[in-house]
Formats: structure tokens, sequence, C-alpha cells
């Protein structure tokens, strides 16, 4: 986990928070801590952080599926709903968000993703395509 989070040094994300919490099978699990100073006119930071962390934690848990000294991958597709009643509601604390792959195979990879409050209520969830290529 410190190696992934070590890739993170010096980023936008791991000054806001970013960080890999878990390892799993099949899953990698972050945390990222929500502002608690937006107001509901600052809606649309709400929904770049959602869509920040998801891609982060896919691009990361991606990497981590390939040999990233011979390939590296690609975001060819992330689609993510948001669901803006349950986020308007949500103004602070802890988010945490969940990768899982659907396909990972030589040259693709596809994964899924969520991402929750602190109460577990369900924020935004999402699919992401990835090209792998040689370097």
């Amino acid at each position: 986990m410190k190696e992934l989070n070590d890739k993170l040094s010096g980023s936008v994300q791991q000054g806001l928070g970013f960080k890999i919490a878990h390892i799993g099978d099949d899953f990698l699990v972050a945390t990222l801590r929500m502002a608690n100073n937006l107001n509901p006119e600052q809606q649309n930071l709400r929904e770049a952080t959602l869509l920040m962390t998801a891609n982060t934690l896919v691009a990361i848990a991606a990497e981590a599926c390939i040999d990233t000294q011979t390939h590296n991958t690609k975001t060819t597709e992330i689609n993510i709903s948001q669901f803006n009643a349950t986020l308007n509601a949500t103004t602070e604390g802890t988010l945490t968000a969940m990768a899982r792959p659907v396909q990972l195979s030589a040259d693709a990879q596809v994964w899924r993703f969520e991402l929750h409050d602190e109460e577990d209520l369900l924020l935004a969830e999402g699919r992401q395509s990835l090209l792998v290529k040689p370097r």
C-alpha cells in the first residue's frame, strides 16, 4: 500500500488527502476527505472530486495489474452516474471509493467503481475502460 500511495507524492490527489486504504484479492479501496466548507453553489466541485477520485483509483488499480516496465494504460472511456440527492446531502466526511475489474486482458481492461460517503450512502458508480499498450 505504501508503494501505491508513494506514487501520489506531490500530486493534487495527495494534496486533497487521497490515499489507498485497502488492497483486496480483486479490489482496491481509497479514501478521500470531503471538503466541509463548500456551499450548494459549489456542487460542481463535489462532482469533479468524485470523477477525479474514481479515475485516480482505477488508474492505480490498472497499473497494478500490468508490468509497468513494458506497458502502460490509457483511459478510453469513463462513465459515471452521480446521485445528486445523496451528494447534496453529503457535505463533509470521508469518501470511500472501491474499484473491481470486470475484464483484464493483455490489451484492455474494464473496471467498475463505487463511491460512498461515511454512512455508506452511494454517491456515484460507473465504469472505466483502458487500453494496455506497449511502451
